[in-house]
């Protein structure tokens, strides 16, 4: 988790169902809050169901943590959207991928109007030889 930048921290869970409340999740405690309930979190949107996902694997024999249920983009989903979200690459992935794909078209029409030019340098530099 360190390394990763993410948080555990372990709660009540009537203290967890009070702050969904609040920030507004209409959530019962039978839905996901009973037993040992510990949060996890990070800077990064996916970076702890990431790692929680690699240390289930880890310990598929203990079949520990389970995950109970996770706040996504300010989104409250059931534990069967932790894999998907965990697939998804990190957020300095996808902002390279978008500068990416932005960049290249911008690239592809500058090739486009410089070839012009650089058929009449072409021209221009072969004309030059000639009368060399």
């Amino acid at each position: 988790m360190f390394k990763n930048d993410v948080n555990m921290q372990v709660v009540k869970n009537t203290l967890i169902l009070r702050a969904l409340k609040e920030a507004g999740y209409e959530v019962k405690k039978s839905d996901f809050l009973t037993g040992p309930t510990a949060l996890v979190y990070g800077n990064d949107p996916v970076a702890p169901a990431k790692v929680l996902i690699e240390f289930q694997k880890k310990m598929k024999d203990l079949n520990k943590p389970q995950v109970k249920a996770l706040i996504f983009e300010g989104e409250l989903c059931g534990k069967e959207k932790v894999e998907r979200i965990a697939k998804l690459p990190s957020a300095e992935v996808l902002i390279g991928t978008l500068l990416g794909t932005l960049q290249s078209p911008m690239q592809k029409m500058l090739g486009v109007l410089q070839a012009p030019l650089r058929g009449l340098l072409g021209v221009l530099k072969s004309l030059e030889n000639k009368k060399q």
